[in-house]
């Protein structure tokens, strides 16, 4: 079931240069894919590993609570990569996200979210510049867009960063602080539109001439709704 405002998801505003109306954001998780890739990859990871879901288990009553606070997320989250990566190197780390990237593909079907998934080959074909930022790493985005048959696509998101011989994120593109990871590699607002299913991306919404809710929350849809009466919901 889709809402969707009389004008076509090109359509540009008055007083904004061509390069800018033309630039569509899109989030990745929960998004244009179910589920929360992060949250896969930890536990691939912990999985191929196995001990690794010691020390996370024994660690869980501290992280847990920092994961699910906006402020500490990237605490929490990281510091449960770094407990399923620490002593693996690079080329196994990387072989291993291959592996899930693949697995998720061959499931593209139940993971794939058709009506996001298909407006941004809508807006691709009308020849719009997709940006798809993420908290997700950018490599695991990258590798399991390109095993989907998604390519020429920019992906900007959190980037893996060596730490006391494991990995956290480091910058944890979440946020708000995803506009400053866009500003990083030369994308500023305004932007035409933004697709997203979290309130946390109210700061993409509040920069984008257009807001676009994928399946949201009930608490996301009131929240955003208070605040953009028109806002677009992709269900």
């Amino acid at each position: 079931m889709i809402h969707m405002p009389a004008s076509s998801p090109a359509a540009k505003t008055d007083g904004q240069s061509p390069r800018q109306a033309t630039i569509v954001l899109f989030d990745f998780d929960g998004t244009l894919v179910s589920g929360d890739n992060g949250t896969r990859m930890i536990f691939h990871i912990a999985a191929e590993r196995w001990w690794p879901f010691v020390p996370m288990v024994l660690a869980a009553p501290l992280l847990l609570p920092l994961v699910f606070l906006p402020g500490t997320k990237n605490i929490g989250a990281s510091g449960f990569l770094w407990l399923c990566t620490v002593g693996l190197d690079k080329k196994r780390l990387n072989r291993t996200l291959k592996r899930l990237a693949a697995s998720i593909a061959s499931r593209s079907d139940q993971v794939r979210i058709d009506a996001s998934w298909q407006r941004l080959l809508e807006h691709q074909r009308q020849g719009d510049r997709i940006v798809i930022v993420t908290g997700c790493w950018v490599k695991m985005a990258k590798k399991i867009l390109h095993a989907m048959g998604l390519r020429d696509i920019t992906v900007i998101g959190s980037r893996k960063h060596r730490f006391l011989g494991g990995y956290i994120s480091k910058p944890h593109c979440y946020a708000r602080h995803k506009l400053s990871c866009l500003a990083e590699h030369g994308i500023h607002p305004p932007f035409i539109i933004a697709y997203t299913d979290s309130a946390s991306d109210r700061h993409l919404l509040a920069n984008s001439t257009r807001q676009v809710l994928v399946r949201p929350s009930l608490y996301t849809r009131k929240i955003i709704s208070q605040q953009y009466p028109n806002v677009e919901i992709l269900l």
